[in-house]
């Protein structure tokens, strides 16, 4: 094992939303946030309003499950998303671009 290097994670979490179900992607891509409990609303209606649309214009990008989390190892993270996707193209994809590319966004980021 590396050093400081986790060797195991485990998220536990709530559903906040799916964009429903569907065949099975091929990969599965996790995203894990830090999300300060103040701007825990803006973060979930900016993902659902401004970022998933984008994401989901993708044919690749075809599902996408998001969590509140309420206990994790490493400690730390608020928020995951799994994405599922038919091709590993959708991550350098011009709609995810754009989803990471939008005045929302970019005022979200200016945050800790």
């Amino acid at each position: 094992m590396l050093d400081n290097v986790a060797a195991f994670t485990r998220y536990t979490g709530d559903e906040i939303s799916d964009t429903g179900a569907t065949d099975p992607g091929k990969y599965l891509y996790l995203v894990t946030f830090e999300v300060p409990e103040d701007f825990q609303e803006e973060f979930d209606a900016w993902y659902e309003r401004d970022h998933l649309p984008h994401l989901m214009s993708n044919e690749a990008w075809i599902r996408c499950r998001r969590y509140k989390i309420v206990e994790s190892d490493p400690v730390g993270f608020t928020r995951a998303t799994v994405h599922e996707l038919t091709d590993l193209s959708a991550l350098d994809s011009p709609e995810r671009e754009r989803a990471r590319a939008t005045p929302w966004r970019a005022r979200l980021s200016q945050n800790d």
